[in-house]
């Protein structure tokens, strides 16, 4: 009979289908290694990889099978946000819906582990992509530079989630993507959580105390996404009037 996993509030592993964490569940089967690339944005010394790998081995939950693989940087000048969003893009499977974690040189005196995540949630359904959506379209039709001006109903109030749900395949990971510090100790189960879809990294970072941002692409055409904005708007429009 499979053990049952010892029962943590935030554990991880928490709803897990049995056959995903086979160690946890069965100790005769063991896990094969997951190596989980972590791509540092700066040098790190052999003492460097040492703590890191410590702190993120160091509060496993069961899932001690799920371990840091560290891509060393090797350019001489710092990493940037820009470094981080082309590595996440490149090392991915061209669908954008992929998980990479990084270390860069304020990781180091604060122990964190960046983590990037197109996360639907912040990119498709949070009050800050409402507001973006709201503020880029209208900068966008003032840029068209309509002869009366932008009318109202051109770009509505309220919340755009609708909108930006019909264009999600548009905007998840090409728009740009979140990111979050977690600390390294987290490594394990918010690697594990995303791996599932059993939380949002919105969810994960907040509950380690961290805050979501969002790294725009460079190749991103704003202008071509609020084109489609203001067409799936005008069509919603339409069809709400048809069902008055």
């Amino acid at each position: 009979m499979a053990a049952t996993p010892p029962a943590t509030a935030d554990s991880a592993t928490e709803n897990m289908e049995p056959s995903l964490t086979p160690s946890v569940n069965d100790s005769k089967t063991p896990e094969p290694d997951e190596l989980v690339p972590v791509y540092c944005l700066t040098k790190l010394t052999d003492e460097d990889i040492e703590a890191f790998r410590s702190d993120m081995m160091s509060d496993t939950e069961g899932l001690d099978w799920v371990k840091p693989d560290f891509q060393q940087w090797v350019r001489d000048q710092e990493g940037t946000l820009r470094d981080m969003y082309r590595i996440w893009r490149d090392t991915g499977d061209g669908s954008g819906y992929h998980t990479a974690f990084f270390i860069d040189h304020d990781c180091l005196s604060s122990r964190s582990v960046i983590v990037v995540d197109p996360d639907h949630e912040t990119m498709i359904s949070s009050d800050e992509a409402s507001e973006w959506a709201r503020a880029s379209l209208s900068a966008y039709l003032n840029r068209k530079a309509y002869p009366e001006g932008v009318d109202p109903w051109d770009v509505p109030d309220g919340n755009y989630e609708d909108y930006l749900e019909d264009m999600a395949d548009d905007i998840v990971g090409k728009r740009g993507v979140a990111y979050g510090r977690i600390p390294a100790t987290d490594f394990n189960t918010v690697w594990c959580n995303l791996d599932v879809a059993n939380a949002s990294l919105t969810e994960l970072v907040s509950s380690s105390g961290g805050e979501i941002k969002i790294q725009e692409s460079e190749d991103w055409d704003e202008d071509a996404a609020m084109e489609k904005l203001h067409r799936i708007i005008r069509e919603h429009t339409e069809r709400d009037g048809e069902k008055e």
